[in-house]
């Protein structure tokens, strides 16, 4: 009888210290892979935060340059010809960044209804966040997505205010490139779009590296 208690307590003892030694590597797995996960999206945030600055302000430098030479008129051409091939050569091995808006000029920056969601957030500029970031799965893929609000400057509105304020010629290029333009009638410091940056992972590592180290 005093062996078969004997046995019991052995086994109780051995059952116990299996599974606590299972839970502990459970732990450290869940820790290291919490911990993995936060350096990837620490990672994402830095690459693309550096990269709306970029995009930002290249077009930003266009768009000045063009009021300076040649007016607002110029300056639709820049929106209209050299922001897409910006967004373009920043938007490769796994990485893309683009503009949307509700109030679209140009229909490629038309935001979804998924976008229109992300934006309403941005939407009161003294409450809403700095970015909004996140992760989504499709099949095998997962991708870091990043939201930035562009709130409208002063200079934006030679192109983008009020219809009565806009000289003629900005009138006429707009209804002559963009016969369905919606982005009039802004103020300075309203909600003009935001910049999209999306991230494939692992695929657009790389290059999220390469952005974070490059020296602007």
């Amino acid at each position: 009888m005093k062996r078969i208690l004997l046995t019991v307590v052995l086994l109780t003892i051995l059952t116990t210290g299996c599974g606590e030694s299972n839970k502990t590597k459970t732990d450290d797995q869940l820790e290291k892979a919490r911990a993995m996960q936060n350096e990837n999206d620490i990672l994402c945030r830095q690459a693309a935060e550096k990269l709306t600055a970029i995009f930002g302000g290249e077009l930003k430098g266009e768009l000045i340059k063009a009021l300076g030479e040649g007016g607002a008129v110029k300056a639709i051409d820049v929106c209209r010809v050299k922001a897409p091939k910006i967004s373009q050569i920043f938007s490769i091995n796994g990485v893309k960044i683009k503009r949307v808006a509700e109030r679209y000029r140009n229909l490629d920056n038309r935001a979804t209804v998924e976008q229109l969601q992300v934006l309403a957030q941005f939407a009161d500029r003294a409450t809403a966040p700095e970015y909004i970031g996140q992760w989504t799965r499709t099949d095998s893929i997962e991708t870091y997505h990043f939201y930035k609000p562009i709130y409208t400057e002063p200079f934006c509105l030679n192109c983008h205010g009020g219809l009565q304020t806009l000289a003629p010629g900005v009138i006429d290029a707009v209804r002559r490139n963009y016969p369905n333009d919606k982005a009039t009638g802004f103020q300075a410091g309203e909600l003009r779009g935001m910049f999209i940056v999306e991230i494939d992972w692992p695929e657009g590592r790389g290059y999220a590296e390469e952005i974070v180290d490059f020296q602007m």
